[in-house]
């Protein structure tokens, strides 16, 4: 299936995200908004950072699990029930809630080390809804 990006995701590295995410997508879905998780600022991760893809209804969210596998949560923002965004000096922690999402108590939801900028774009798009 062929991922529709947005024009202003020219970046070689997140074209290469979304074409491997892609069996993730639904049919005629966009991405709008492409971010990785700092290798080397604190609360990243060195070996293989998690990767978020913000479509026109979701946020997926891709967790490398070792030995070589990986987990994938879906979060559509219809759902998303509370959308929390920390910014440090070097980068940004998202917390998100969706009803039927994980346990929040265990850190599933948590998102680290992400650049500020599109920490706060994505934020802004995940926000509830009609609250």
């Amino acid at each position: 299936m062929q991922a529709f990006m947005h024009a202003d995701i020219t970046d070689p590295g997140e074209r290469r995200d979304v074409s491997r995410m892609a069996p993730y997508l639904d049919a005629g879905e966009r991405v709008l908004l492409v971010a990785r998780q700092s290798r080397f600022l604190p609360g990243g991760s060195p070996v293989a950072p998690d990767v978020i893809l913000a479509t026109d209804t979701k946020l997926i969210v891709c967790r490398t699990v070792y030995p070589g596998g990986r987990r994938v949560d879906y979060y559509p923002y219809s759902r998303i029930t509370s959308a929390r965004l920390h910014n440090g000096r070097l980068s940004s922690s998202m917390m998100v809630a969706a009803p039927g999402t994980g346990r929040h108590d265990r850190g599933d939801g948590m998102i680290r080390a992400i650049p500020r900028g599109k920490a706060e774009r994505i934020a802004g798009l995940a926000r509830p809804r009609g609250i």
